[in-house]
């Protein structure tokens, strides 16, 4: 029964607080929860941060990155010993010389050092924080006032009368003290009232190289925010540190969001803003990543100072999980549980790498690396998420010089996704329709865009009939060539294509990103070896 009211105080302040609900809107969703609440704690959480509870979404709760998918995950690409560095904020401050601001943390250190840290600060503001806190749960601020302090949190406001009692009541809650950060002035001008924070995510590749993933955003905060919370308003960072032309601004859940073009409260345009101390904020997360050469990915925070970038804290939470998904259902309507799957698959992939599975995958790879052109065939089938792969349509097929009096059949999905500097695109068929009709001069009529069956062997099953209509005899099959094991593999089996008379080849685009010199220096170039070879014999039984 006690931990059955923990856990309803708990909820009664994260609808009050954090969602902002009023008494009858916490009480009435309380109800509506108490099923997963009771017995599912973490899904209660996902379901309330993002609004569920109550609204007839089952489908779409199945296609999100849960906290309990994070913690299943995350264990896979880390090293188990060394993740208490990231919930743990003084263990990762310790590990880290380029803090700028004091902090102290009273479980390990005296009264006489606690009253030397205030002692020897001009500034009158502090920040508190649980030493084990996320998602800004359990904030408060204290104010030094002459020989009092003024204790200020979103559940109470209170006088403190000595030092002592302030440094029991932190050792008490476990809290971490820290010096406030003063922002810099152009951040200001967009919000004032907290530190808006930026987040960039970096990845540690089996070469050692730390490289930077992802979108990188900016959290700010809005209306009274002393903290950002979730992402109050947050924008998408372009390479050059300008953010996009709009961002998302959370109403009540992760759920219900608006897009935006300006801060609502300042009323300061994201088009052409620019993050001050863009390099330098990237290169610190960088420079961090490698003072923790246990830990393959980290999600860091970041503030900027008037002076330059400083560290707020590392976490492994995926920012997929909360403002990636968040783009994801407020454009896409599903979550993000498929691409964040991979993504973790893929680096638990790489960290497993040995240098005799790297030597038979190059291997495997060299093969397919002389390929053939496409000019004598009338018939090309081209599986365009291999192309996607290829980065660029006109670089990859322009190697193959196509033909403008061949048929072309387009095969493979249009769900891929590429972040560019204004957001989500598509990429897929219609890019290659395009670049095929408009660039090539190929007849639109002798363009056929086919349904993808799903993986390449029912694609290529479901093309038998069209291409005995057609009467092709010299076909190519396009694609990728770190795709090619499986497409040779495809055919030589004879079961996929049934076409006796028909000459079949493989006909692979080029792709830097996945020679075999190569592919394991990029996170790109893993994700898309392991994409191919994940269930494939020669990678599984290395």
């Amino acid at each position: 029964m006690k931990e059955v009211l923990r856990k309803a105080k708990a909820l009664w302040d994260f609808l009050r607080r954090d969602q902002g609900l009023s008494c009858f809107a916490t009480l009435k969703y309380m109800l509506k929860a108490t099923t997963f609440f009771l017995f599912e704690n973490e899904q209660a959480e996902d379901l309330l941060s993002y609004n569920l509870i109550g609204v007839r979404h089952p489908e779409v709760y199945k296609t999100m990155f849960t906290r309990a998918d994070n913690a299943a995950l995350l264990p896979r690409v880390n090293e188990e010993a060394e993740l208490p560095v990231l919930r743990k904020k003084h263990l990762l401050l310790q590990k880290l010389d380029n803090i700028q601001r004091g902090y102290f943390y009273a479980p390990t250190q005296s009264k006489a050092q606690f009253r030397d840290f205030i002692g020897q600060q001009d500034r009158q503001r502090y920040i508190l924080k649980p030493d084990s806190g996320a998602g800004s749960v359990g904030i408060s601020f204290l104010y030094k006032n002459g020989d009092t302090y003024e204790l200020e949190s979103s559940a109470e406001n209170r006088q403190l009368t000595s030092l002592d009692d302030v440094y029991e009541h932190i050792k008490t809650k476990d809290m971490i003290v820290e010096e406030f950060i003063p922002q810099h002035v152009q951040l200001n001008d967009m919000f004032a009232n907290c530190v808006n924070t930026i987040c960039i995510h970096t990845v540690r590749l089996p070469s050692g190289q730390i490289e930077a993933v992802g979108m990188p955003y900016i959290q700010f905060g809005c209306g009274t925010s002393q903290y950002v919370n979730s992402g109050d308003v947050f924008v998408g960072i372009k390479s050059d540190g300008k953010l996009f032309s709009y961002g998302f601004q959370k109403r009540r859940g992760l759920l219900d969001v608006q897009r935006v073009t300006r801060h609502p409260d300042s009323g300061v345009s994201f088009q052409g803003f620019q993050i001050p101390y863009w390099p330098e904020t990237m290169k610190l997360a960088l420079d961090c990543a490698e003072k923790i050469p246990q830990l393959m990915y980290i999600k860091w925070d970041l503030a900027i100072t008037p002076t330059g970038p400083e560290i707020i804290e590392g976490n492994g939470m995926s920012a997929g999980y909360s403002i990636g998904q968040t783009y994801s259902l407020a454009e896409r309507h599903i979550g993000v549980k498929k691409e964040l799957s991979e993504f973790y698959e893929a680096l638990a992939f790489a960290k497993s790498m040995t240098q005799d599975r790297v030597k038979v995958i190059n291997s495997t790879l060299a093969d397919f690396r002389a390929g053939h052109r496409v000019e004598d065939c009338d018939t090309v089938i081209i599986l365009t998420d291999g192309v996607n792969a290829a980065n660029e349509i006109g670089t990859a097929l322009g190697t193959l010089q196509p033909r403008t009096d061949a048929r072309y059949i387009l095969c493979g999905g249009d769900d891929s996704i590429r972040v560019d500097d204004e957001g989500s695109q598509p990429v897929g068929i219609e890019d290659v329709k395009r670049y095929l009709t408009k660039q090539c001069g190929v007849n639109e009529a002798d363009v056929l865009v086919h349904k993808s069956a799903g993986n390449t062997e029912k694609n290529l099953l479901s093309l038998s009939n069209d291409l005995s209509k057609m009467g092709a005899h010299r076909i190519a099959i396009v694609s990728s060539w770190f795709h090619g094991r499986r497409v040779s593999d495809l055919l030589d089996n004879g079961d996929c294509l049934e076409l006796p008379r028909a000459e079949v080849r493989f006909a692979p685009i080029y792709d830097p990103v996945v020679e075999p010199d190569n592919w394991t220096q990029s996170l790109q170039g893993i994700r898309e070896i392991y994409g191919e070879w994940k269930n494939y014999e020669a990678a599984s039984t290395v």
